[in-house]
C-alpha cells in the first residue's frame, strides 16, 4: 500500500469525525434550524466513509492507525447519535401535546382522537 493511501485513509477519518463533531456541536442546543443543519454535516460524514470504504476495499491492508481512528469515530457518532435521539424525542414530546392540546383527553386520561371532518354544504 502507497504511503498516500494511508494518509488518504486517515484523512477521510479526520474529516468524517470533523464533520461528526460539529454535528454535535449543533445538536447540543436543538432547534429546527440547527438539526436541519447537522444533517448536512452528516451527509459529509457519510461521504468521506464511502470513499474510506472504497479505499480500503481496493487495498489489501489499512493504513496503520486506521483502526484506533475508526474507534474514536465511533465513540463520536454513538454521542452525536444520543443527541439527535434527544432532540427527536423532545419535539415529539411537544407534537403530543399540541395533539391532546387541540383534541382533548378521553375518560381514561389518553389524548382522544379527532372527530370527524364536519362539512356544512349549503346551495342556492
Amino acid at each position: 500500500m502507497a504511503p498516500d493511501s494511508n494518509s488518504a485513509e486517515l484523512e477521510w477519518v479526520r474529516q468524517a469525525r470533523s464533520s461528526v463533531q460539529e454535528a454535535r456541536r449543533l445538536l447540543a442546543a436543538p432547534n429546527a434550524r440547527t438539526v436541519e443543519e447537522s444533517a448536512s454535516h452528516i451527509c459529509r460524514a457519510v461521504d468521506s466513509l464511502e470513499a474510506l470504504q472504497n479505499s480500503v476495499r481496493a487495498e489489501r491492508k489499512p493504513a496503520p492507525g486506521l483502526v484506533s481512528a475508526l474507534t474514536e469515530l465511533r465513540k463520536d457518532v454513538s454521542r452525536t447519535s444520543k443527541l439527535l435521539e434527544h432532540a427527536a424525542n423532545f419535539y415529539l414530546g411537544w407534537a403530543r401535546f399540541l395533539y391532546a392540546a387541540a383534541c382533548g383527553y378521553t375518560a381514561r386520561g389518553e389524548p382522544a382522537s379527532p372527530g370527524p371532518v364536519r362539512r356544512i354544504s349549503v346551495e342556492g
